[in-house]
C-alpha cells in the first residue's frame, strides 16, 4: 500500500509539471463546396517531447503520420523549454481525410487519446444541422483534479470553426465575422475539471458538408493529438 501511495504521489507530481504547461488551439475552415483546412497548434514541455526524440523526433513522427497527405505541412520547434507543434491539413473534400480514420482502431492507441479528440454528435433536419463535440482532457490525464489553479493559470484550450454561413445557434465563447466564425476558449483549469462541449446549428449549403464536419473536427484532431498525448503519457511513466 505504501508503495502504491508513493507511486501515486510521484505520478501526480510529474503530471503537475507537464499538464500545467499545455496550450492547445484547433482551428477548422469549412467551405461551401466541402473543401477546407484544419490547423492544430499545441505547446508541450520539452521534457515530455524528449521521450520521442525531442522536437526533431516529433516532427519525424508527424511526417510519417501524414505521409499520405502530401498537401499537409507540419513542424515541431523547441524554444524556451517548450516544444511548439503545428500541423496544417488542407482537404478538397471529406474523402481526403478518411485515411486518417484508421488511427482510431490502432492497437497502439490507448483509449485516453480519444478523450482529447472527443466525440462528435450530429443531427440533420432539412438543411439545418446540429453539431456537438465533447472532449474530456481530465480523463486523459489521471490525477488532474489535484492540480493547483496557480500552475494552470494563463493556459487554455481553444477551438475555432469558420463556417461559410453564419451559425443560427451556438454555445461559443464569442463569435466573429457576423457569426460565421465560432470561438470557444476554455481555461485549462476548467478543461481538466469537466468535459468541454462545443455545439452549434447551421444551415448547410450541400449534404456532403455534414461528413466534412464530423471527420474534420474529430478524426483529424484524434490523429494529431495522438502524438502529443503519447509523449505526455511516456513522460508520466518515466
Amino acid at each position: 500500500m505504501i508503495r502504491r501511495i508513493i507511486l501515486l504521489l510521484c505520478s501526480l507530481a510529474i503530471c503537475l509539471s507537464i499538464s500545467s504547461c499545455i496550450d492547445g488551439k484547433e482551428e477548422i475552415w469549412l467551405n461551401a463546396d466541402g473543401s477546407g483546412k484544419a490547423e492544430f497548434h499545441y505547446q508541450i514541455p520539452a521534457t515530455a517531447a524528449s521521450f520521442k526524440g525531442g522536437a526533431d523526433g516529433i516532427d519525424a513522427m508527424l511526417a510519417d503520420l501524414l505521409k499520405n497527405q502530401p498537401e499537409a505541412t507540419h513542424s515541431a520547434v523547441s524554444e524556451n523549454g517548450r516544444v511548439s507543434i503545428a500541423v496544417s491539413l488542407p482537404f478538397k473534400s471529406a474523402d481526403d481525410l478518411k485515411s486518417l480514420a484508421t488511427l482510431k482502431d490502432s492497437g497502439s492507441m490507448p483509449d485516453s487519446f480519444k478523450y482529447f479528440a472527443g466525440k462528435i454528435d450530429f443531427a440533420q433536419s432539412g438543411r439545418t444541422i446540429s453539431v456537438s463535440r465533447t472532449v474530456d482532457p481530465g480523463k486523459a490525464l489521471p490525477g488532474s483534479g489535484f492540480y493547483p489553479k496557480s500552475q494552470l493559470k494563463n493556459h487554455q484550450l481553444s477551438y475555432i470553426v469558420h463556417l461559410p454561413l453564419a451559425a443560427t445557434e451556438s454555445n461559443a465563447t464569442r463569435t466573429e465575422d457576423a457569426g460565421k466564425t465560432l470561438i470557444w476558449e476554455v481555461p485549462l483549469a476548467k478543461a481538466l475539471r469537466a468535459p468541454i462541449t462545443t455545439r452549434f446549428k447551421a444551415i448547410i449549403p450541400i449534404p456532403g458538408w455534414l461528413i466534412g464536419i464530423a471527420i474534420g473536427a474529430g478524426v483529424a484532431a484524434l490523429a494529431i493529438v495522438f502524438l502529443i498525448v503519447r509523449a505526455l503519457k511516456k513522460r508520466r511513466k518515466g
